[in-house]
């Protein structure tokens, strides 16, 4: 296996699918830092992409060893003992499904176990007009924002930015979100992943105790209109049993494109 830059639609064509495809426009475009691995840059017939705590297994072959010898690359270079210590998850996304016998064979040695996700997408042909709570303040995550370590819960949204877009100074650059105040608190933040010139992802996270309220639903629209603004069309990604997630963007006028499945490894 050999590292390589790629372009998106070479990549497609082994990967077939557009699943995640607004994710590998955005590490094109160098918004998403990720290694491409691939067997043959001549010919390339199946590749693997480590981004953060998320790998993605693609292309299919007649040679079973193939598939193989991809995950062993994997093991050896992914799932060592220095990188157990990095990365306690580990996401394993693949198509087609012939990578899932050979992924939960191959990781037998793991604790591991199929998990089934949802992907959505909001087209911004009709963004719902969402009523804010007269006691709740929203503001974009700006320098202002991120620099403004009085607030509560202040560490947790420096936490999330910086481990989405590895810095605030990048965040700041290329990335936009919005974070819901209460009795200067932050209790509940929507911020833009995996940002290209046409799409983006959504990470929204609402403290423990807020949950349930709202609060997540009315920033997730506040995200929408500035994507309206950009002309970003944004992803919603959740697994399949988090339903409070999926009420969210359903609340926001998202449509289920498809259901995907994943291997889940645990490393300690």
């Amino acid at each position: 296996m050999k590292e390589l830059k790629i372009n998106k639609d070479k990549l497609l064509e082994v990967y077939k699918s557009d699943i995640h495809s607004f994710l590998f426009d955005s590490i094109i475009e160098g918004n998403t830092p990720a290694q491409i691995i691939v067997d043959d840059i001549e010919n390339i017939s199946i590749f693997l992409i480590y981004e953060g705590n998320c790998v993605y297994f693609g292309g299919e072959v007649g040679d079973k060893n193939k598939y193989k010898e991809a995950i062993t690359f994997f093991k050896e270079n992914y799932l060592n003992d220095s990188r157990r210590k990095e990365v306690g998850l580990v996401k394993i996304n693949y198509y087609p499904e012939v990578w899932e016998n050979e992924l939960l064979e191959e990781l037998k040695g793991f604790k591991h176990k199929v998990v089934d996700r949802f992907l959505f997408k909001q087209e911004l042909n009709s963004v719902p007009i969402i009523k804010k709570n007269d006691d709740l303040i929203i503001k974009s995550i700006d320098n202002d924002i991120l620099k403004k370590d009085s607030l509560g819960n202040h560490n947790c949204l420096i936490d999330e930015v910086e481990g989405m877009w590895g810095s605030v100074d990048n965040f700041s650059n290329n990335g936009f979100g919005y974070c819901a105040i209460m009795d200067e608190n932050i209790i509940s933040w929507c911020t833009s992943e995996y940002v290209s010139k046409n799409y983006c992802g959504i990470g929204v996270e609402t403290i423990e105790e807020c949950e349930g309220k709202g609060v997540a639903t009315i920033i997730a629209n506040e995200f929408l209109k500035k994507c309206v603004d950009l002309n970003i069309v944004p992803y919603w990604d959740s697994w399949k049993e988090n339903t409070p997630s999926v009420r969210v963007a359903e609340k926001n006028q998202f449509q289920k494109i498809c259901d995907y499945r994943i291997v889940l490894v645990k490393l300690n």
